[in-house]
């Protein structure tokens, strides 16, 4: 058996498996081209003059990576809250004690560095590191 890109306008549209011998159609209007060992074919590849050729990955726009840092800023801080949520209690109601108000300390720490994150200097962003 071997694997055999499904062409169709000119983009691969399908990946078999066929053993090239029994009876078998790829439909009208496309063509079974074996990808030979080595030679790297999926879905959305062009072939043209014989070459399968990978699509190229769009570069997000400034507006995306905007956005996918203010996510992860979110979550960052959604984070913080959860893992200090206990040790402020702890800390409103003065049981705390010394080493988790040491952590905590560290940990609002990080909170304020993360917030002061300017997510609109996307993708140059030096996010700090995790207590």
């Amino acid at each position: 058996m071997k694997n055999y890109a499904i062409v169709e306008s000119g983009f691969v549209t399908n990946i078999v498996l066929w053993d090239g011998d029994s009876v078998w159609s790829p439909g009208e209007g496309k063509t079974a081209i074996e990808v030979k060992d080595g030679v790297d074919a999926g879905i959305g590849y062009s072939f043209v003059d014989g070459v399968f050729t990978a699509p190229e990955i769009p570069t997000p726009s400034q507006e995306e990576l905007v956005s996918e840092a203010e996510k992860k800023k979110s979550q960052i801080l959604q984070s913080i809250n959860e893992t200090t949520q206990t040790w402020q209690t702890q800390l409103a109601l003065g049981i705390i004690t010394d080493a988790d108000k040491a952590t905590l300390t560290l940990w609002m720490e990080y909170a304020q560095e993360v917030q002061a994150i300017d997510t609109s200097k996307a993708p140059d962003i030096d996010w700090p590191i995790e207590p």
